[in-house]
């Protein structure tokens, strides 16, 4: 009996592939990637969270230099470097944070950093809170940076915690007789990890737009409570030691100088369980057609005639 012959592979063959077998090959590919992400929205739940290793911005070792009467953030530190112990424990090890704060605009100026945010029992805490203040007309940025070490205190060894959430809040504006006068916004960005994000399932929630590493956020330009999720925005990181974000405000009118605040809250005790005020979450970077043109191009190699 003759032994039969091998199929030579798709590549290999004489007669080239017709088009209607590459597109219907590339149909599969997208809808794998639709089936992908439709996948993960679906099974994403309130519980998925659960999963997120919880921060806790108490025990901040940087001694407090100042006080906010004026606003109730309570006890503040005016270096640009402060330092915690045991934000987070995963897996018997314990995780030290370090937080960087500098201005990127000259007009603005940063006022401190709001450990344990707030202490008072009208406050929430165990947050994170920052401000810096316009002392011109016009857009001032603050960079905001989170460090993860190996805990014991050295601040030397970086440890990449596999999951958490980051609920930035109190990220609005402000407005006088129906005109905004300064508006505030929010950018995170991918190569620190950013997996997804949650904004407010409301008409005027925190809007979103890609920026060319990231996403911006932009605030509804209007004051609103701390604890609104309106001006809330849900970050979700994998894989990372470190986040920047940069805060920007663009005060348009009125007087100055103008304070800014916002906080981080790194356990979502402000929602206590509920998440149902936030929409599904927001994968990124989304499935963009370059994934697909990467698939064609593979096609076209292999429809190259061999010399």
């Amino acid at each position: 009996m003759n032994n039969p012959q091998p199929k030579q592979p798709l590549f290999f063959m004489k007669k080239p592939p017709r088009a209607t077998h590459i597109a219907v090959l590339l149909s599969t590919v997208q809808l794998s990637w639709l089936t992908a992400v439709a996948a993960l929205a679906l099974a994403w739940s309130p519980n998925a969270h659960g999963q997120a290793v919880k921060l806790d911005f108490t025990n901040v070792t940087t001694a407090a230099d100042g006080y906010d009467s004026e606003y109730g953030h309570g006890p503040s530190h005016s270096s640009s470097v402060i330092y915690f112990t045991n934000v987070a424990t995963v897996g018997g090890t314990s995780i030290d944070m370090r937080a960087t704060a500098t201005i990127l605009d000259k007009n603005y100026a940063f006022e401190g950093h709001f450990a344990n945010y707030s202490q008072s029992s009208s406050q929430l805490s165990g947050d994170l809170g920052s401000k810096y203040t316009a002392n011109a007309l016009g857009i001032g940025r603050l960079q905001y940076e989170l460090d993860f070490y190996v805990g014991g205190g050295t601040f030397t060894t970086p440890y990449a915690i596999s999951e958490f959430d980051l609920l930035v809040y109190d990220v609005d504006g402000e407005e006088r007789y129906s005109k905004v006068e300064q508006s505030e916004s929010l950018s995170a960005y991918t190569p620190d990890g950013l997996y997804c994000y949650r904004l407010a399932d409301n008409i005027n929630s925190v809007k979103a737009s890609p920026i060319s590493d990231g996403i911006r956020f932009d605030g509804p330009g209007y004051n609103l409570s701390s604890t609104d999720t309106t001006a809330a925005v849900l970050l979700t990181y994998k894989n990372s030691s470190h986040v920047k974000l940069v805060f920007e405000s663009n005060t348009f009118s009125g007087t100055v100088p103008n304070p800014v605040f916002q906080a981080i809250d790194g356990d979502s005790s402000m929602l206590k369980g509920d998440y149902s005020s936030f929409d599904t979450p927001v994968i990124v970077p989304e499935p963009s057609a370059a994934a697909l043109l990467a698939v064609t191009g593979l096609f076209t190699l292999g429809r190259r005639r061999r010399v």
